[in-house]
């Protein structure tokens, strides 16, 4: 029940993050072609222009890294890596963005550019927002990705965000679900913020103040032009049309603008021509807005306090029991036993 989402059936992260272990692994001396060949890799492949990493192989990559380096906490080393320009087209997205909260939600939307073996969502726990990222796992219930990965992923985005905004983002605060390590130090001097070990799940903690912050090189124009690049991206690296649409869905779902109109807008192309395509694919709207309603309740439902009709207006029903009728003809269960079963596994 932990994870909320349906695993992608073609996992992989962006190349250009092989880059960047392949540059922390020189800085130490490390031996660059005995580490990649150990796992299948080859450093002409991290090289390639929008190629991918498959995660069985970064997951491993990690692993011998950490041991063949002697450094335990290989993630928060790795983070420091980090640039906007390690996400391509998203980071130079990111870069215009409005402020913190619109830097996020545009990682949310499209943090599958960086990974689709994970998913962010930025939501409201009491009066603090969190961003969380939620692992996906194989059919053997192991995370695709290692810990060690998302730890980096958190060092290099704090980073980024103070770089962006000129701001020291003390006041944050980061949720690791590992064990208490013996070093705690190294966490709170890579993050430069209180850290809770034993968390739930991944997640860093803002203010509703803090999400406000301008980012100082924002440039709202720039930014709609980078959204198109990304979206375009993805739409390359999609194998069908359906998964296409489906990103498009998500993202207007967390507009608050969903309809059959705007997505045929947003896909520029009519209401009828996009409804012949999807019936070409065996889809159609309604399936996919019920996917994306059904994974976004899924996700309130496990990881926030809201109650039930408070998500149930969230997702736009008119009332709780509307809501409960369509999430148990989705999974069989209603919101409330689902919830049950998810906090018993946590």
């Amino acid at each position: 029940m932990k994870n909320n989402k349906k695993t992608p059936k073609h996992q992989g992260t962006i190349s250009t993050w092989g880059k960047i272990i392949v540059a922390a692994i020189e800085d130490m001396n490390g031996d660059v072609e005995f580490l990649l060949t150990s796992v299948g890799l080859k450093l002409e492949d991290i090289n390639k222009v929008d190629s991918r990493i498959a995660d069985i192989q970064l997951r491993e990559l990690y692993q011998v890294c950490s041991n063949e380096l002697g450094i335990e906490s290989f993630g928060l080393y790795l983070g420091r890596y980090i640039k906007t320009f390690t996400f391509q087209s998203l980071g130079f997205a990111l870069m215009v963005s409005k402020d913190i909260h619109d830097f996020l939600i545009r990682i949310e939307n499209y943090g599958s550019v960086i990974s689709n073996s994970a998913y962010a969502k930025l939501h409201l726990v009491e009066s603090k927002q969190r961003f969380t990222v939620n692992i996906y796992k194989d059919q053997e219930g192991k995370p695709l990705i290692p810990p060690a990965a998302i730890e980096a992923f958190f060092v290099g985005l704090l980073n980024i965000l103070k770089e962006l905004t000129n701001q020291d983002l003390a006041d944050v605060k980061v949720y690791l679900p590992i064990e208490t390590p013996t070093n705690q130090q190294v966490y709170q001097d890579s993050f430069a913020c209180q850290v809770q070990f034993n968390a739930a799940q991944f997640a860093i903690e803002f203010d509703q103040q803090t999400l406000e912050i301008p980012i100082i090189s924002a440039n709202h124009v720039l930014a709609e032009h980078q959204d198109k690049l990304v979206e375009m991206y993805l739409s390359k690296i999609s194998s069908n049309l359906e998964q296409q649409v489906y990103y498009r869905v998500v993202k207007l779902l967390n507009a608050g603008n969903l309809s059959l109109d705007s997505l045929a807008e947003d896909m520029h192309l009519s209401t009828r021509n996009l409804q012949l395509k999807l019936k070409e694919h065996d889809t159609s709207f309604q399936v996919l807005r019920d996917k994306a309603l059904q994974n976004e309740a899924q996700l309130l439902l496990g990881n926030s306090n809201y109650g039930i009709t408070e998500i149930a207006y969230m997702l736009e029903f008119a009332n709780g029991a509307g809501f409960t009728r369509a999430f148990k003809r989705w999974t069989g269960l209603s919101p409330a036993e689902f919830r049950k079963n998810n906090q018993a596994d946590n």
